[in-house]
């Protein structure tokens, strides 16, 4: 007897299953739903899964996902853990004897169809978006059938939309269509999510993936170019800074100098009035010096004009 838990990856949810293999019985589900997953590690740790085998069924824009999503709580140790759903979907019911080799299996829920054709993980299987007309969606999985019309295989999930539509579109293309029903033990669980688990505990099924190994000194490489980058702008900057106030300064200080020594070689002279004044003001000056101690002076005209230096004094001694 062995165990291993699933999951399939759901947007913001995560649907697990947690599947035991008896060797002389059928595969069981033990435990199912679906978490948000933010609440995933909790549900793992409660169920004690650290330990089992596991793996992830999961696809972006139809394709299987190559690398574990970031907030992944488990890792992979270079084990092959990731699958696409649809395959995994497939060989659930396969190896439960619901279909035969020759159906095309369909799985219809809320946001994907899902299809395989032939031996799960071994020949053809996607997923497809439902992002328009559930005929278009559908159109790609029946060309995967083969020209003689083969039986198709239905599984619609819970209430997922189209259902009825779906059914019309399979028998107007020709094909006879059987429901898929399930058992109440495993309502609720998540086909992919079980049947990712029964890969890990099965030999048959040889679409498991080891996930891609990212570099992981890219990060590291990409933050110190990025680092790198900014120091040599940052240096830039205050160079050029430094420059552009060595320039203002240059320029200040040869404006004070050109200013300074025009001031002191190219001073415009007195006006000529001030001139004239001063030469006046002296002539006046000599003229009343004290006359000569034998002479009394009788009187004094000084004549000027303002617009001339010059001066005429009229003077006349007293008689003795």
């Amino acid at each position: 007897m062995s165990r291993a838990i699933g999951f399939h990856r759901l947007g913001d949810e995560t649907a697990y299953a947690l599947v035991e293999k008896p060797e002389l019985a059928p595969p069981q589900v033990l435990a199912a739903g679906r978490v948000p997953n933010e609440e995933l590690a909790e549900l793992i740790d409660r169920l004690d899964a650290r330990s089992l085998p596991w793996g992830l069924a999961a696809e972006e824009d139809g394709r299987m996902r190559r690398t574990l999503p970031a907030d992944w709580p488990l890792r992979a140790r270079g084990e092959e853990v990731l699958t696409a759903p649809a395959p995994a979907a497939a060989f659930w019911d396969w190896e439960l004897g619901r279909f035969d080799v020759e159906d095309l299996y369909l799985w219809l829920s809320a946001s994907s169809l899902h299809w395989s054709r032939g031996l799960p993980g071994r020949d053809l299987a996607g997923t497809i978006p439902r992002s328009g007309p559930l005929r278009a969606t559908l159109r790609p999985a029946l060309s995967r059938a083969q020209t003689d019309r083969n039986p198709v295989v239905l599984f619609v999930e819970g209430d997922a939309p189209g259902a009825d539509v779906l059914e019309e579109l399979v028998r107007d293309a020709g094909h006879p269509l059987r429901p898929l029903q399930r058992p109440s033990e495993e309502m609720g669980a998540d086909p992919a999510a079980a049947g990712v688990a029964l890969a890990l505990l099965s030999d048959s099924y040889p679409a498991l993936h080891a996930p891609a190994r990212l570099d992981a000194s890219y990060a590291t490489r990409r933050m110190l170019g990025i680092w790198i980058l900014l120091a040599m702008f940052g240096v830039f900057a205050l160079e050029l800074m430094q420059t552009m106030r060595f320039e203002a300064y240059r320029e200040a200080s040869g404006s004070s100098a050109t200013r300074s020594s025009s001031a002191q070689q190219g001073a415009a002279p007195p006006p000529r009035l001030w001139s004239d004044l001063l030469a006046r003001r002296q002539a006046v000056l000599t003229a009343l010096d004290p006359p000569v101690e034998t002479e009394r002076l009788r009187s004094l005209r000084i004549i000027s004009d303002p617009s001339s230096a010059e001066i005429r004094i009229e003077s006349e001694a007293a008689s003795q």
